[in-house]
């Protein structure tokens, strides 16, 4: 019951029914559906396989609770506290109903694949905005961006497809569904032609396009890197690079950005908030400005996931961010670097490659975008941590990386990141 209760919830987060209505929004059934997921969980918990060996769990719990202290050192208010809890209660309650509920391979591959339906849904339904809908209906899924003016009273219009709650903005829905495009490829079937042209080539086909009418630079630059990992890994770099090459000089030739490739205003402004990030950082060290609170000190969000983590939590909540996405990351490239020899393997390898560049596709495009609490972002760590709790199960997970060696690396990738934003500040200036 409880992995069905999740099934529905996951559906229902992507796709948000009842965000267009606006009658149901009072009675918040998303919040109704959060907590029975939630109360299914808790009594599950008992019977379920986690061992919570899995370290992400617990840094979960404490980036949470450092999200939550850093409103009410921010506001010395303890009910900022409370709306910091009730706004990030979704993603904490979804993770950890994925790490429960989901015990087995088929499991897993039935939660990736019912996001992936619900993001071919989101898809299609804002396509379908962008190609047929008018009035409010198209409003809510096509965003008319200006850009320069033509005269006193016209502008140019740059028409981009979004869709609904966390994917409103265009440049978070061509992330998200850029996600799910490797967790589409865990379908295929080796020798299928009609399957994999119906179930895999026609979903990501619609995914790529929805992508592509979003006109996100960064969704277009996050497509690159996976394209280059994954290439490297099965042609080697020179004919990775040589495709590559050709790959963007195609997006080029297509306008994949909507002709916004050269330094635009929108491009200046995120310099100037990844300036404003590393002086609150130099202000506010350990806990930051307060969760969802950079605004408050620049008239945009930072644009940038590493920037906005370490400006609203400090170095403290920054330090567990990044432990939490290395930790994934490198349990994932020890799944990956299993015996082949061995047949038992051959599945876990394949789950953890596809899951491994949906997380690559996610935080390349998370250097563009404030994407720091995404519900995505933590449903892929969950997947994560499903697949390496089978292994452990299975007596194949390798030992996990100790604790001084875990601080140490995520210190040095806190310090890399950092120096990197000033470096692309300093040089952005000139």
């Amino acid at each position: 019951m409880p992995y069905i209760i999740l099934l529905l919830y996951t559906f229902v987060v992507y796709v948000r029914p009842f965000d267009i209505n606006p009658v149901f929004i009072q009675y918040r059934p998303m919040l109704v559906l959060g907590i029975l997921c939630l109360l299914a969980t808790l009594i599950y918990l008992p019977l379920s396989h986690f061992s919570w060996k899995a370290r992400q769990a617990p840094l979960v719990m404490i980036f949470t609770a450092i999200l939550i202290l850093s409103r009410i050192f921010a506001l010395h208010w303890v009910g900022g506290a409370l709306a910091a809890m009730d706004e990030f209660a979704i993603v904490a309650i979804y993770f950890f109903a994925v790490i429960v509920a989901t015990n087995s391979l088929p499991k897993l591959r039935w939660l990736a694949f019912t996001v992936a339906a619900a993001s071919l849904i989101v898809a299609l339904q804002s396509m379908y905005a962008y190609y047929f809908g008018s009035g409010d209906f198209r409003e809510l899924f096509v965003l008319e961006q200006r850009l320069d003016a033509i005269s006193d009273t016209e502008w140019n219009i740059l028409e981009r497809v979004r869709a609904l709650g966390f994917f409103a903005d265009p440049n978070d829905l061509a992330q998200g569904l850029l996600t799910m495009v490797p967790l589409i490829f865990l379908a295929w079937k080796p020798r299928s032609v009609v399957w994999n042209s119906f179930f895999v080539l026609a979903p990501v086909s619609v995914l790529m396009w929805c992508i592509y009418l979003t006109h996100s630079r960064g969704a277009a630059v996050a497509l690159v890197i996976v394209v280059v990992f994954w290439l490297t890994r099965r042609l080697g770099r020179l004919w990775a690079g040589l495709m590559t090459g050709g790959m963007v000089f195609g997006l080029v030739a297509i306008n994949i950005a909507g002709s916004r490739l050269t330094k635009d205003e929108s491009v200046v402004n995120r310099f100037e908030a990844w300036s404003m990030g590393l002086e609150l950082l130099k202000s506010h060290p350990l806990f930051g400005v307060g969760y969802r609170l950079f605004t408050d000190y620049n008239p945009i969000t930072a644009h940038n996931s590493y920037v906005l983590c370490f400006s609203e939590l400090g170095f403290i909540g920054f330090f567990v961010w990044m432990a939490i996405i290395y930790l994934t990351v490198k349990e994932l490239n020890q799944l990956i670097n299993l015996d082949p020899a061995d047949p038992r393997n051959r599945e876990l390898r394949r789950y953890a490659e596809s899951i491994r560049l949906s997380m690559i596709g996610f935080l390349s495009a998370a250097w563009f975008l404030s994407r720091t609490y995404a519900l995505p972002l933590f449903f892929l760590v969950g997947l994560s941590v499903v697949l390496a709790e089978i292994a452990r199960r299975e007596d194949r997970m390798p030992p996990a990386i100790g604790l001084p060696a875990l601080g140490a690396r995520t210190l040095g990738l806190c310090m890399a990141t950092i120096a990197v934003v000033y470096l692309s500040v300093k040089l952005a200036v000139r």
